[in-house]
């Protein structure tokens, strides 16, 4: 899927919620995967890849994290999470993981947004 077609359906409020009915095959094995995630997030620098709207960022990583980069390949994705997201300790880019510009900075964690979180 291309940025452009992601933009187009993010801007109209689509969220994926279609396929829902899918993720209860997956359920188990996502909420030990949060788990983990939260557990090693804590105090930890973080680097959320995929953050979407940024709603697991603000509601289970921010909390726990000392601080947090969330990045998404979409720019509409990254304007909602800047307007409905106030964590301090969070903050927000558009960039892909193929090209991380971060310089020199270690994360303790890196943690891919999943949509069933």
């Amino acid at each position: 899927m291309s940025v452009t077609s992601i933009n187009a359906r993010l801007a109209v409020g689509d969220n994926r919620s279609a396929q829902d009915k899918f993720y209860w095959a997956i359920a188990p094995r996502a909420e030990a995967y949060n788990r983990a995630a939260r557990r090693f997030a804590t105090g930890a620098e973080v680097l959320e890849h995929g953050c979407a709207n940024a709603a697991v960022t603000q509601q289970q990583i921010a909390p726990l994290a000392r601080q947090i980069e969330a990045i998404d390949i979409s720019d509409v994705a990254i304007n909602t999470a800047k307007a409905d997201n106030s964590a301090p300790n969070a903050h927000y880019k558009v960039m892909g993981t193929t090209n991380l510009a971060f310089g020199g900075c270690q994360f303790g964690v890196r943690h891919w947004n999943h949509p069933s979180s």
